[in-house]
């Protein structure tokens, strides 16, 4: 059998890994950077891992955490290697302290995602002009599926009693913002909230009728466990790095629907 003749790409994490490999399909090679069971907000590669870049013909980023490090190992270990870097012109606001943009979860956004899929799109059809008719045509699918989720999406958030949920890690801000709910983190800036915070998180929830605390599944603090006995909530656990994005992203949402009714 032949070599492999596609492009070996590297994604920093699974959900990329889906959207990438909708775009390339049999031109690429598609693999994950992030050791599967890691969050990105503490996870260090070992060397061993990142000499497995040596290979790659490219690596595409999503801006979360641990790349602020790794792209500048990989430019300079493996200048071979194209580095594509994501996401200031999608949020060019990002990194104000205080406001939602910090948060770098932008695959739970679908209209977001969808702009990040034009960004490999059009970083391939640079890569690769033979192919660029099959690109396209890759791409323009993925957008039809990416706006059917956000639809799917906005329908299973109708008819909600009331807009606020309540999560350990902050990581839904940008699904938040696209469809009008506010997200309660209890956790900012890294750091646990505080016995008075808490306070204040428990008592809205109290006067709102929250009955349920999503927490990721990389991510258990002990101020959810605390809060869960106070109003005898239920906790939720949601995987945000799954592979199987649309099923994934359609199952938090449902969840999220539920909870606010």
């Amino acid at each position: 059998m032949p070599a492999f003749a596609g492009y070996r790409i590297f994604v920093s994490i699974p959900p990329q890994k889906f959207l990438v490999e909708r775009i390339v399909r049999t031109l690429g090679e598609v693999q994950v950077f992030m050791e599967p069971g890691q969050a990105p907000e503490t996870w260090e590669p070992k060397p061993s891992r990142l000499m497995q870049l040596g290979n790659a013909d490219l690596y595409l980023a999503i801006g979360v955490p641990f790349e602020r490090t790794l792209l500048d190992r990989i430019r300079s270990q493996f200048p071979q290697v194209r580095v594509v870097q994501c996401c200031d012109d999608l949020l060019p606001d990002r990194g104000t302290a205080g406001t939602e943009n910090t948060d770098p979860h932008i695959w739970t956004n679908p209209r977001l995602f969808l702009q990040y899929a034009e960004l490999v799109h059009d970083t391939m059809l640079q890569l690769d002009v033979a192919n660029r008719k099959t690109y396209s045509a890759n791409y323009r699918r993925l957008s039809s599926e990416l706006f059917m989720l956000h639809r799917d999406m906005r329908y299973l958030l109708r008819d909600r009693d009331f807009d606020e949920f309540i999560i350990d890690h902050g990581a839904l801000a940008m699904l938040a913002g696209e469809y009008g709910l506010r997200q309660i983190a209890l956790e900012q800036g890294g750091r646990e909230i505080g016995a008075r915070s808490l306070t204040g998180v428990i008592d809205l929830a109290r006067s709102r009728n929250i009955r349920t605390d999503f927490t990721q599944k990389q991510h258990r603090l002990a101020a959810a466990e605390i809060l869960a006995r106070e109003l005898g909530a239920g906790i939720a656990v949601i995987d945000l790095y799954e592979e199987d994005y649309l099923g994934n992203m359609r199952r938090i949402t449902r969840r999220l629907g539920e909870a606010l009714r």
